[in-house]
């Protein structure tokens, strides 16, 4: 008996060691990847299935409790979670990370450990603005703030301008059940957090702004857009030092790679507006080049992107 039971003790052990190299292996070979920029990342639901079993199947409440526990063990840039929209028509799109860590220590307030996301794009397309029109206004001097499009996916209501001039009429909204945000499952709106940045500011009363003056800390919202920074390393037409070098990190999901496409050949939004303007917004066009449109163009989507901290 005590035979059998040793017999099985090693054939338990050696079966353990084998997955354990089983595993040491996978993650060479991932980190080799990523080295080379190779890497296609993994559906996290199924890589750590059994770990997600044990907080009742919820990916959100696991990777949260990965994240508290700063263990980032098996867990790339680039890996995704899986998650289906609640609007008319469900969509599933795959959450990608853009960075963990990326923005720690950052802040008016020292951000913690954190995974920001890079959820897909929102399909119908929305305009930055119901006009071309890329300054603050009197509701907030951030133009960010200020759009239609943050209170769009966030799904709030507020004021947003209604015509390209100095201090613009501005006319009610309202998408509390309606917008992004809203149409998200309830898991993963559990677990988001707002994102602060140092934003610009871009509002005089009586003037209409070109370039941004000033910049200040403020609340993203808890979906944003990327900066031209975050995706391209580098200002380009949003040129000034708000929009571009201080404030930002380039995400390593978009370091070395056309990972701005992996979303499809698609032209999307990104929050900066443009600079030596007052009509433009910066955007990435369907070739994966730095581009800008029109604040009101209907044919540009948006990025859903979040942070879990």
């Amino acid at each position: 008996v005590a035979e059998t039971t040793v017999g099985a003790e090693l054939t338990g052990t050696k079966t353990e060691l084998a997955a354990h190299e089983t595993d040491a292996g996978e993650e060479l070979r991932i980190l080799a990847e990523i080295a080379d920029r190779t890497y296609a990342g993994r559906n996290l639901t199924a890589v750590f299935a059994s770990e997600i079993a044990q907080v009742g199947g919820d990916p959100w409440a696991w990777i949260k409790s990965r994240i508290t526990a700063q263990n980032y063990e098996g867990i790339h840039v680039g890996d995704w979670i899986p998650y289906t929209d609640t609007s008319a028509a469900p969509k599933t799109r795959n959450a990608r990370i853009l960075g963990i860590n990326t923005y720690r220590q950052y802040g008016d307030t020292a951000v913690g450990h954190h995974i920001d996301f890079f959820g897909g794009l929102w399909t119908p397309n929305k305009p930055i603005n119901k006009a071309d029109y890329n300054n603050g206004t009197s509701e907030s001097a951030h133009p960010w703030l200020a759009s239609d499009a943050y209170l769009y996916a966030n799904s709030l209501a507020g004021k947003v301008p209604s015509e390209a001039k100095a201090n613009p009429t501005l006319v009610d909204v309202d998408y509390t059940a309606d917008g992004i945000y809203y149409f998200l499952p309830d898991n993963l709106k559990a677990q988001i957090k707002t994102k602060t940045f140092y934003l610009e500011k871009r509002y005089t009363a009586g003037e209409l702004l070109t370039e941004s003056p000033a910049g200040g800390w403020a609340d993203l919202g808890k979906i944003w857009f990327p900066t031209e920074y975050e995706v391209y390393g580098a200002p380009v037409f949003g040129g000034d030092k708000y929009a571009g070098i201080g404030s930002a990190v380039q995400y390593p999901f978009f370091m070395g790679n056309m990972n701005r496409l992996a979303f499809g050949r698609t032209h999307w939004w990104l929050l900066t507006p443009r600079s030596d303007d007052s009509k433009h917004w910066c955007s990435v066009n369907l070739y994966g080049f730095a581009y800008n449109s029109y604040a009101s163009s209907t044919g540009v989507a948006a990025p859903i992107c979040f942070r879990i901290a």
